[in-house]
């Protein structure tokens, strides 16, 4: 039947937000100051030290196989040893750019797949991640 609903397409990704830490063994004084001059106008621009937190990501990939989610794993693995550094435009405006090391803490797998033929098959695979931000003040 070709007007039947289709469940879920798989392989599929997401990712969420499991919580927010802040970390003060990266905290710098917070009266202290960045300047930068702006080379059009001759002036300072200033910008106070930014505040340090941890955020928790997971990121899960669903699949139908223990194949296919592997096939997927094996892409984003070795980026990760065991963490990546990301260079983000913190305050494009000054031309600030900080480095954002993301690390990646575990990997499980997830197969409850009992061998009934009329059930669905789905195989997750969860990546926990770290990301030490600074967030502006």
């Amino acid at each position: 039947n070709i007007d039947r609903q289709t469940a879920i397409v798989l392989p599929v990704m997401s990712f969420e937000i499991q919580g927010l830490r802040y970390d003060g063994s990266r905290k710098l004084p917070t009266v202290n100051r960045v300047a930068v001059k702006n080379t059009n106008e001759n002036k300072l621009s200033f910008v106070y030290n930014p505040v340090p937190y941890n955020i928790d990501l997971s990121l899960y990939v669903i699949s139908k196989t223990q194949e296919d989610g592997m096939q997927i794993i094996e892409q984003i693995l070795p980026t990760f040893t065991p963490e990546y550094t990301l260079q983000i435009n913190m305050v494009p405006e000054m031309g600030i750019i900080m480095d954002v090391p993301v690390i990646l803490n575990s990997v499980s797998v997830v197969d409850e797949y009992d061998g009934a033929f009329t059930e669905r098959r789905f195989v997750t695979h969860t990546l926990n991640f770290e990301m030490k931000l600074n967030l502006k003040r």
